[in-house]
């Protein structure tokens, strides 16, 4: 956010220009995504949920919840619970 000025001015790490309306789709999709991995993370702090229930939970498209699950577990911020269905609960910081 703080960026936003010298991107639109100055360009990306390449020298491209960036236009106002490109720079406001990534930030809207970047928020979203922080949204969504926050409302799972909250989501699973009271206990292991698998994405079936999580996304009935959001409702959200289970391909979403999947999506973002799938980078909270490259960060390290949840883990699998091995069963059937597969939960997923918040990983130990």
């Amino acid at each position: 956010m703080g960026r936003e000025k010298d991107l639109l001015e100055e360009g990306n790490v390449f020298g491209e220009p960036v236009e106002e309306s490109t720079f406001e789709i990534l930030l809207d999709d970047v928020v979203t995504a922080q949204y969504v991995r926050t409302s799972i993370l909250t989501a699973l702090m009271d206990h292991s949920m698998s994405a079936k229930e999580l996304a009935e939970m959001l409702e959200l498209p289970s391909h979403v919840v999947v999506e973002n699950l799938i980078h909270l577990r490259r960060g390290q911020k949840v883990q699998m619970v091995e069963g059937h269905p597969i939960r997923y609960e918040v990983s130990a910081w």
